[in-house]
């Protein structure tokens, strides 16, 4: 079990005291539906479809995203901050049937029931909010939805997971692996290995602590531990191999100060980042690598050697401006550009090394196979578009590409530029193989008909467009990550 019982009960109370600043909402901008309250807090539909579904695809693609961000005459002042919607895209038989409902958080409950908001976010702090008595209390549920262990789980960055039910998403309530993990973090971004295996951290920033989480496929904790951060660093994502996990620490560090959690950071353009190699079986902190200042949100995948050299890729900032700028300034619809991101395989060599090797230009939301988590990988799937940029149409995500790593080789696809893109994952075909031999299954926002639409690649000809797109009647905010569960 996990030790130090004492630190996590101490450090999940010492995280709710902190204070989580209001602005008012700006020129109307058409784009500006991605980040509009949706039309109703639980909708259905089934949706329109064009081209063909592959006969042999069949499952439900979950979704989640900040929803709600806007009570009262008040706007969040950060994207990441709305209480999470999720969603269930059904596809069977040549169909796609559609269902979204807001995770009914206590959080989300006690907002809607005083017809405003009532706690701290992420990103935004209104005079007059309530104390939060736990991370729990103020726990949005916004940022993935993944299938583990016959559980459907909401995922946050700084509380436990949320339960919802497979079929229809109705809300179940908190789920923590152990006892003594109630309130504690839980990522947003676990790993989840081909034998089932879930691999996950959680970053106690305010007791400069990081909590590790081995659980196996029936969902039962297998390993936790406690491990001192090398720097209060904001981590939004990590890698495993088949011996080691790794964690980077960005140069973006939790300091004080006023004003929101966010607010209370600071980008340190002298500070390297930290990434600790980790044994996967007792949770010691084998070495240490420095990496130049920087920040990072997402990896694709990671593998190691038989010597000990470790490779992944990342998607690396120069600094910070995305996460204060970009997607702060979309809530009032502006368009601020920030520093691109930089694909790169990243080498940690035994001997305390070090190479980056720039990729596939600048992509977000990287994907790749299931079956080759922790493993060599030659493929990953993002979306990109210069993020913030200042274009008629929109400043977000425009365009869906394939990125081999070995060759540094992209196929890409844009679309139409009034389409805002969300991320696409990689769904094996039954059977299959290859990296490329599925489908590649996301979403994207047309501004033009104000309706989200799903769309499925060949993957392996992606610049080749969609096989098929599904239409919703309506239009839903932008969202974050999700996962495809076969049927």
């Amino acid at each position: 079990m996990l030790a130090r019982r004492d630190f996590l009960k101490a450090a999940v109370a010492a995280g709710a005291l902190l204070p989580l600043p209001a602005h008012a909402t700006g020129a109307r901008q058409p784009w500006r539906l991605g980040f509009d309250n949706p039309p109703k807090p639980d909708l259905a539909a089934t949706a329109e479809v064009t081209g063909r579904l592959p006969a042999d695809l069949a499952g439900t693609f979950y979704r989640i995203g900040p929803a709600q961000h806007e009570r009262a005459g008040r706007r969040y002042d950060h994207w990441f901050d709305g209480d999470g919607m999720a969603q269930a895209w059904q596809i069977a038989d040549g169909r796609v049937t559609h269902r979204a409902r807001m995770v009914q958080t206590p959080k989300y409950q006690a907002e809607t029931r005083a017809g405003r908001f009532l706690y701290p976010a992420f990103g935004t702090r209104f005079d007059g909010m309530r104390p939060a008595d736990s991370p729990n209390a103020i726990n949005a549920a916004n940022i993935n939805l993944i299938s583990h262990g016959g559980r459907l789980l909401a995922l946050w960055e700084g509380g436990e997971a949320f339960e919802l039910a497979p079929d229809d998403l109705e809300s179940r309530g908190f789920w923590s692996v152990a006892d003594e993990t109630r309130n504690a973090p839980f990522s947003a971004h676990p790993r989840i290995e081909p034998d089932g295996t879930l691999w996950n951290f959680g970053a106690a920033q305010w007791a400069g602590k990081l909590i590790l989480y081995r659980i196996d496929a029936n969902g039962v904790a297998a390993k936790l531990g406690v491990l001192d951060m090398p720097q209060r660093s904001m981590v939004h994502d990590f890698i495993v191999t088949a011996r080691h996990i790794v964690v980077v620490f960005p140069s973006l560090i939790l300091e004080g100060g006023d004003g929101s959690f966010l607010d209370r950071h600071r980008f340190r353009p002298d500070l390297p980042m930290a990434a600790l190699v980790i044994d996967k079986n007792d949770f010691t902190v084998v070495r240490r690598h420095d990496l130049p200042p920087g920040f990072v949100f997402h990896y694709g995948n990671g593998w190691e050697e038989d010597d000990g050299t470790i490779r992944f890729d990342a998607c690396l900032y120069q600094d910070a401006d995305l996460v204060f700028g970009a997607l702060r300034h979309v809530m009032s619809g502006k368009a601020v550009p920030a520093s691109p991101s930089q694909s790169t395989l990243v080498t940690l060599r035994p001997d305390g090394g070090i190479d980056l090797q720039a990729l596939c230009g600048g992509i977000e939301f990287p994907r790749v196979d299931p079956r080759v988590i922790g493993r060599r990988h030659r493929t990953v799937y993002a979306a990109s578009g210069a993020l913030g940029e200042e274009r008629a149409e929109h400043p977000l995500l425009s365009a869906v590409v394939r990125c081999d790593i070995d060759t540094g080789a992209t196929a890409r696809f844009a679309f139409e530029p009034t389409q805002m893109v969300e991320e696409h994952v990689f769904v094996p075909r039954p059977g299959g193989s290859a990296e490329d031999d599925g489908w590649l299954i996301g979403t994207a926002l047309d501004i033009a008909e104000r309706r989200t639409r799903l769309q499925v690649f060949d993957a392996a000809r992606i610049a080749d467009g969609p096989l098929a797109v599904a239409r919703l009647p309506y239009a839903l905010p932008l969202g974050l990550h999700g996962s495809f569960k076969p049927a």
